[in-house]
């Protein structure tokens, strides 16, 4: 039997990991997730209501339930239509007739959740959570905007942890597109300034850096202006 990430990460598994963003669950359609290893499905038993988290696979025959359908606030098993409720409960095996009783025997695991900061944070460890999730700094925060942007990589996670800390390699391998080995000194500014949608969920923020100028979007726009030259403030050439 394979043992997964998270049976053999230690106290790794003692925190929370977001798993989707919370606009990414719904009511309608059940969302596959794999976090450590581990298979698990995130569905709604309502509009509106909280996320819920279970392992995705059914009990009786170990089918996909993120493939099922979401229906009377509960999740269906696309197999045979073996039916959970949100605390992982079976409360309808179809073969077995209606009006046969729930057996209190066949539950699915489930994974405490928290929803914050637009995200939807699971707890991998076998106890009660003792810590609450990361907080997104400046989340909905006055005068700011945030968004998240997702790319999908066909990759490991540690592979890309491992990229993402290689500041190096990217003079040589992405040479000229945002660092070079020049190590000449470039003063960068930062102006703020009201959004021009007047959406009231941020304000543009004008990144400087020497005689090129970039505008980074607020939430509405949910994307950033490319690289222009601009007249930098105190400078005559």
């Amino acid at each position: 039997m394979s043992v997964t990430m998270r049976e053999k990460s230690g106290l790794l598994k003692e925190y929370w990991y977001a798993a989707a963003r919370c606009d990414e669950v719904s009511s309608r359609r059940p969302l596959g997730r794999i976090v450590m290893g581990e298979m698990i499905v995130l569905w709604r038993p309502a509009a509106g209501a909280n996320a819920v988290a279970m392992r995705d696979r059914c009990l009786h025959r170990n089918a996909l339930l993120s493939e099922g359908d979401l229906f009377d606030g509960c999740i269906g098993c696309p197999y045979h239509g073996w039916t959970y409720d949100k605390t992982g409960s079976c409360v309808h095996v179809p073969s077995e007739g209606n009006g046969a009783p729930p057996s209190l025997k066949k539950k699915l695991h489930t994974f405490q959740v928290r929803e914050q900061d637009g995200l939807v944070w699971v707890w991998m460890g076998d106890g009660a959570p003792d810590k609450e999730p990361f907080r997104m700094p400046y989340w909905d925060a006055p005068g700011w905007g945030a968004y998240y942007m997702t790319t999908t990589f066909s990759n490991d996670v540690t592979n890309l942890v491992e990229n993402f800390m290689d500041v190096p390699h990217t003079v040589f391998v992405h040479k000229g597109w945002f660092r070079t080995q020049k190590k000449s000194l470039a003063r960068a500014t930062v102006e703020r300034r009201s959004c021009p949608h007047r959406c009231g969920k941020g304000k543009w923020r004008i990144l400087r850096v020497e005689q090129f100028a970039r505008t980074t979007a607020c939430r509405r726009s949910r994307r950033n202006a490319p690289w222009k030259k601009l007249p930098v403030p105190g400078r005559t050439s």
